[in-house]
């Protein structure tokens, strides 16, 4: 009868553990969270990987039991969508890949030359307008371009452009900030340039 009762407790505890077990969550194919856990069918994220993977501050008031998620202040401060050079970013309505990005040497100046494609993510044609767009270097020192983009775009479809930014020879950029508007909806992306 004991050996009976602690094999029910051992099947109990192992459903129990692997009911509980870690499962990892992904959103357009990016890693939100390997800590997500099922209870009663529905999937629960830890605050804390939601506020990593978007950048934001999480905190937890005990006493009246709120818990705010915050954008982060100093340089990282515009809510972007963000991603690596070569890699789709999707904000919900556009999607932007940076192609490619140039270094040229125009006037005695670094002109860097970046090439953007656009993709209708949506079942509706839009007319999208690209007015801004920013280089910011490791310490969050920023140089803007002039760059106006202006095109519609039917369902599915992508367009190609190309932006050029002229910086000062020792300016080592970081990032490329792309200030889109869709429709009266403005969008921002930011793509890093190195895997660093």
């Amino acid at each position: 009868m004991f050996k009976r009762i602690l094999l029910i407790i051992v099947i109990i505890t192992l459903l129990a553990a692997s009911a509980m077990a870690a499962i990892k969550v992904y959103l357009d194919d990016k890693l939100i969270s390997e800590r997500a856990t099922i209870i009663n069918g529905s999937v629960y994220i830890p605050a804390a990987d939601i506020a990593k993977r978007w950048s934001l501050s999480a905190n937890y008031d005990k006493k009246s039991q709120v818990l705010k998620l915050a954008t982060q202040g100093g340089a990282e401060q515009v809510t972007a969508t963000e991603g690596k050079l070569g890699e789709w970013l999707f904000d919900g309505t556009v999607r932007l890949m940076l192609d490619s990005i140039e270094e040229k040497e125009e006037y005695g100046r670094k002109k860097l030359v970046a090439t953007l494609t656009f993709k209708n993510g949506t079942d509706k044609a839009m007319h999208v307008w690209a007015r801004e767009v920013y280089l910011s270097d490791a310490e969050g020192d920023t140089v803007t371009g002039s760059y106006v983009a202006s095109f519609q775009l039917l369902p599915g479809a992508a367009k190609t452009t190309t932006t050029r930014i002229v910086a000062d020879n020792d300016f080592e950029p970081a990032k490329l900030i792309v200030k889109v508007e869709v429709e009266r909806k403005v969008s921002v992306f930011r793509v890093w340039l190195s895997d660093e």
